[in-house]
């Protein structure tokens, strides 16, 4: 190929005088955009996308014509050509292609375009039962159905106030189905085995409880908020060979040298479907002023500048088969990181099962791996890994799991067909230099076997902690969707205590429980767990607009304190972000929305707070804050206020609590940038909160997933005590 050895060197535009078109090179600075940032400038009619990357290419007027794609047409910018699916088609090929130039070939194409597909309409619901279609943000179909009397949608042992099916064209096959992050595959047959309960009796929607007078302020925080100290975050579009393409965050911990870790799940390349595991560890700025951009500093590449790179990624392909890391944990003398997930082992790329992998803290070079199958199912995972005080390590997750769809990132659906597992590995195991495949020391599952209570097939202990209370190591779970709390022996896996399966038993209604911390006296024994969350109001009226047979539902972020026996809740606290009114740039301008169906809240991550003492005196959780899944679902005059509405895109909101369940102070925050189209204009990206954790300095630090493809450590200015 021409220039092929100098690619690197040139920087320069030949002219060719062939149907008035040139042959391009690009600079080094030009980043090429993605591919959803491609269908914003279709939409937007403007160009600037199609220019290659690092290597001679020609215009796309110089090559053949492109063979014609189904559902779809063809738009080309330079030396580039995509796909643009008609309306509620999905793309089930290479949505772009590149227009090359060689001595051999002359011109062609790099490769010819896919085309698009999509679901065939769903049948019609059940008598009682509304279905209303139309296209997502993403413009795909979804269809929404709901319950005629307001009440909850079953499908078996599941309850949702409504149900969300989207259409999706998932790899390998590219068959278009209906999906739902919680049911799963959605069918014809499936549509029609849904039942509708009993109508509710909610008719308000809970509001955020607050301890005596608090301040809203206008810049979107609460309270007397602290400061944000840095926002730095690995863009994976700049760091593909170290991270993958577009790398999410699930979970994160402070280390013992100081370093902050993550977690999480990456692609090899854009259209790929196949995840692949990371973990990165980053290490912050000793000050705040080290940083160039304090409020969206990006970091490239493995090395020991604290504000221009991370300190190293570890990085998975599996073969180029998945993997999906959830949770991270690093040993008490900080010399290796644990991180627990899912991925396929063998050559069945339906079947997946549990993998750990100890990892060097300072190196980030792996010590060893193993793969765990659960009981006899073929589908099986990993979740949560926690250290017990013995030196060794329980891990949580699921076993014989139904639907062979992998299980996604951890905001965007829950493992809902599955028993609920834990099992604790040894010391010796977690110490060792190898790993082979290690039996457990104990092993549970949620089956209703050997007298147990726990008796659940729709879960996976998704979150636990480890503690001690009077002397006794135990470990607590949340094993479903739901507000399902379970405690065990840490160190002989007995049942201590079960709440029951929040169906006909134990915390009925109290939403999805995600996150959970231990509550203490001064004594030390345990007098009750906190959860974070979120909880679905379904409501007919909201502000004085009918919601018509479909009905409205509102999201809060939720909190709960449980009785240490768990026979009761002592206070709930839910969180209206929608009322919290203010912002950065685009959303400064926001006020808070009169409609409480408007704006989802979702909190996730939970972490305890201590002051300047080591005292216990609340709780930080990281929550998302954000308009969805599209204004079409809204009627009258919320769907006119929300098209107008900059919430749209999501953003990260910390919110802090007190030992009693009242806010102290909250601060909605996104990753910003100069736009310099825009003439350097600050903007926000989107953004939102996924795991939280607070570091020996008191320094609050949130793990961000952010919008463009990367994930960040937000850091707040306090120390102390004062957050």
């Amino acid at each position: 190929m021409i220039g092929e050895a100098n690619d690197e060197k040139i920087n320069i535009l030949l002219i060719k005088s062939i149907k008035s078109s040139i042959i391009l090179s690009a600079s080094a600075e030009w980043q090429q955009p993605s591919y959803s940032e491609v269908l914003a400038k279709f939409d937007q009619r403007s160009g600037g996308w199609g220019a290659p990357t690092n290597r001679i290419a020609a215009n796309a007027d110089l090559c053949p014509p492109l063979d014609p794609v189904e559902n779809a047409e063809i738009i080309c910018d330079q030396a580039t050509c995509a796909v643009k699916c008609d309306e509620g088609f999905i793309p089930i090929g290479r949505r772009r292609t590149k227009c090359r130039f060689n001595q051999t070939k002359q011109f062609f194409w790099k490769k010819q375009l896919g085309g698009c597909d999509s679901c065939a309409d769903l049948a019609a619901p059940p008598a009682g039962m509304t279905m209303t279609c139309g296209l997502n943000k993403m413009n795909r179909k979804k269809c929404t159905l709901s319950c005629d009397n307001g009440s909850d949608i079953s499908a078996g042992e599941l309850i949702k106030p409504k149900l969300h099916a989207v259409c999706a064209c998932p790899r390998p096959d590219r068959i278009c189905r209906w999906k739902n992050r919680v049911f799963g595959e959605i069918s014809d047959e499936g549509i029609a085995e849904l039942a509708c309960n009993a109508p509710p009796t909610t008719t308000q929607a809970p509001a955020t409880t607050t301890a005596g007078a608090f301040t809203f302020n206008a810049d979107g925080t609460g309270g007397t908020a602290p400061a944000v100290r840095h926002y730095a975050v690995v863009n994976g579009e700049a760091n593909v060979a170290a991270t993958g393409h577009g790398p999410h965050a699930a979970d994160g911990q402070v280390c013992a040298d100081g370093g902050y870790l993550a977690a999480g799940i990456s692609v090899p390349t854009e259209m790929s479907q196949i995840g692949q595991c990371v973990v990165s560890k980053v290490m912050p700025c000793a000050t705040a002023a080290e940083y160039a951009m304090p409020l969206g500093n990006d970091l490239n590449g493995a090395g020991a500048n604290c504000a221009e790179n991370f300190k190293w990624a570890w990085l998975n392909n599996n073969n180029s088969r998945y993997c999906h890391m959830v949770s991270v944990k690093e040993s008490a003398d900080g010399s290796y990181i644990l991180a627990a997930g899912t991925r396929q082992s063998t050559s069945t790329s339906n079947n997946y099962n549990g993998y750990v992998v100890k990892i060097d803290s300072a190196t980030g070079t792996t010590i060893w791996e193993f793969d765990y199958l659960t009981g006899a199912g073929s589908r099986s995972g990993f979740e949560t890994v926690h250290l017990t005080s013995d030196g060794g390590f329980i891990v949580g997750g699921f076993m014989n799991r139904v639907d062979t769809e992998k299980p996604g990132f951890k905001s965007g659906g829950q493992v809902d067909q599955g028993i609920p597992v834990m099992h604790k590995f040894s010391a010796s195991q977690a110490a060792s230099s190898s790993a082979g495949t290690p039996p457990p020391v104990w092993s549970y599952s949620c089956d209703g076997s050997s007298g147990r209570t726990c008796n659940l097939n729709d879960g996976s202990v998704k979150n636990m902690r480890v503690f001690t209370d009077a002397g006794v190591e135990k470990v607590v779970g949340l094993p479903t969707s739901r507000s399902i709390l379970l405690v065990l022996d840490a160190v002989t896996g007995a049942e201590i205590a079960y709440s029951g399966d929040g169906l006909s038993s134990g915390f009925i209604g109290d939403g999805t429980a995600n996150d959970i911390e231990v509550e203490k006296n001064a004594s030390g024994v345990v007098t009750g767990y906190v959860t974070s969350g979120l909880r679905a109001v379904p409501i007919q009226t909201d502000n004085g607009v009918a919601c018509g047979v479909d009905g409205c539902s509102v999201i809060t972020g939720s909190f709960t304190k449980y009785k240490a026996d768990l026979s009761a809740s002592e206070w709930k606290l839910d969180l209206q972000t929608g009322e919290w009114p203010g912002g950065a740039n685009a959303f400064a301008s926001v006020v808070a929305t009169p409609y409480k169906s408007l704006v989802y809240t979702e909190c996730w991550g939970l972490t305890s707070v201590k002051d300047g003492s080591g005292a216990h005196v609340g709780y930080a959780a990281a929550c998302g804050t954000g308009i969805e899944p599209g204004c079409g679902i809204h009627p009258g005059a919320i769907q006119t206020e929300c098209n107008n509405d900059p919430r749209k895109a999501w953003r990260g909101a910390v919110a802090r609590i007190d030992l009693s369940g009242n806010l102290v102070w909250y601060s909605i925050n996104s990753y910003q940038a100069p736009n310099e189209e825009a003439g350097g204009a600050m903007e926000s990206g989107e953004s939102a909160s996924e795991y939280i954790f607070q570091t020996p300095e008191g320094r609050i630090v949130s793990v961000t997933d952010e919008g463009f493809g990367g994930f960040g450590f937000l850091t707040f200015e306090c120390e102390a005590g004062t957050c």
